[in-house]
């Protein structure tokens, strides 16, 4: 396994995370303590959860695997995603920011939570609020770190301001959605990352299922599948214009005798703004075919070719210096 640096935290985490969005849900908890469970022993110490999936049970799930090794790993989850049907039972407010971490806790069985992303933004709050309760969790040791996921870079940039200008806790990682079919971080939120020494960890590397190549835009969704169980997140990568670009991609890779959900994978691990790709499996062979991307080199002329799908910045805009 190899390991990198989170950010300027000093923290050295696993360059594949394990992301357990199935676990309580379409992995039931037995396949999700064995997949735990073989991670750990392949050097992988980062595992990520949040608070809405599975309606918390994936906390619970993953809490109850780890209690044999919790200080062995890396752990995070998230919040602000509204959780109940109350007013205040979402957004980023000091009330329910202390309310869901505390319910954390509780669920993954854990003193403190090394890792803790805002899960999604939220206008209505003022961002100084946000970021002194974010302090005031560290202060107390119930989390580590904090970060964002789902921001705009715009807003991260609010966060580290107001937590420089209060000198306290300031975010130190980013996690977002990027992948050889969705890579419109490359804009604006990687070179953010490089230039305030943030960490990002990957989510979707396989664009929802998208590049395993089992889906096409014409035929049924395999049984058991993502697609095939009506996934809401899927829905924006349904488009003819991705198919056509996964078409060109599978032929780029066409001279590899790996699987393109692999090479893929293994783009992103060459990727130098990222610090871990969030493996997100439902069933243990599921992992242990992802992990073996760990073992793929793309080359300098396949890398070249791919530079084809690099978002495009709009006229007159110039380029972010990194």
């Amino acid at each position: 396994m190899r390991y990198r640096f989170l950010g300027n935290t000093g923290l050295s985490i696993s360059c594949f995370g394990l992301g357990t969005m199935m676990f309580g849900g379409p992995a039931d908890e037995r396949e999700s303590a064995n997949i735990i469970q073989k991670a750990y022993e392949i050097g992988i110490n980062y595992i990520d959860t949040a608070n809405a999936y599975q309606q918390g049970e994936s906390e619970r799930v993953v809490g109850r695997c780890l209690k044999s090794f919790r200080d062995k790993v890396i752990l995070s989850t998230k919040g602000g995603r509204f959780t109940g049907e109350g007013q205040n039972e979402g957004g980023l407010s000091r009330v329910n920011l202390i309310r869901q971490v505390e319910d954390s806790l509780r669920r993954l069985d854990t003193d403190w939570i090394d890792l803790y992303f805002l899960h999604v933004e939220d206008r209505a709050t003022g961002v100084d609020e946000i970021v002194r309760t974010m302090d005031s969790l560290v202060q107390q040791g119930k989390i580590r770190y904090f970060g964002c996921s789902n921001f705009y870079p715009s807003s991260i940039v609010e966060c580290l301001w107001s937590s420089d200008r209060m000198s306290g806790a300031r975010p130190c990682f980013v996690q977002d959605e990027y992948n050889l079919l969705n890579r419109q971080v490359e804009l604006e939120l990687l070179p953010l990352c490089k230039r305030h020494q943030l960490g990002f960890t990957v989510y979707s590397p396989l664009a929802r299922g998208l590049l395993t190549g089992k889906y096409s835009e014409r035929d049924v969704s395999p049984e058991g599948s993502r697609a095939a169980r009506g996934d809401k997140f899927m829905q924006k990568d349904w488009t003819s214009e991705k198919f056509q670009r996964l078409e060109d991609i599978k032929k780029i890779f066409s001279g590899y005798k790996e699987p393109l959900s692999q090479c893929a994978i293994a783009w992103l691990l060459q990727q130098e703004s990222v610090t871990s790709v969030m493996l997100g499996p439902r069933t243990l062979a599921q992992f242990l075919d992802n992990v073996e991307a760990m073992n793929i080199t793309i080359e300098p002329q396949t890398l070249e070719a791919l530079r084809a799908f690099q978002p495009v910045r709009a006229w007159g805009v110039p380029p972010i210096r990194t």
